[in-house]
């Protein structure tokens, strides 16, 4: 992983124990981002690589960008980090 990245944790496969919800954002760049009602994660429609910490933080991914989804009451904080080290918010929409 570059250091951007968080390593896998142990007992944590990925993808397949995630629960995405859905939802719909804009990162700056811009980027969109979207939670698919089948539990996927696509970037710019590039499916991104999905990884659960727990029920209310997740991560996806796609070469040079990452996108942190948490659970925030009722509602989610995305934010983003990208190649070089770049890094805010994104809008929810």
């Amino acid at each position: 992983p570059s250091a951007n990245e968080v390593p896998p944790r142990p007992g944590f496969s990925g993808a397949a124990e995630a629960k995405v919800p859905v939802f719909s954002a804009t990162c700056p760049g811009p980027k969109a981002v979207e939670g698919t009602p089948r539990g996927k994660v696509r970037i710019d429609g590039k499916q991104a690589r999905v990884q659960e910490f727990n029920s209310n933080y997740f991560e996806a991914s796609i070469p040079g960008f990452t996108v942190s989804v948490a659970r925030d009451g009722g509602g989610l904080i995305v934010t983003y980090t990208a190649r070089g080290g770049a890094n805010g918010v994104c809008q929810v929409r």
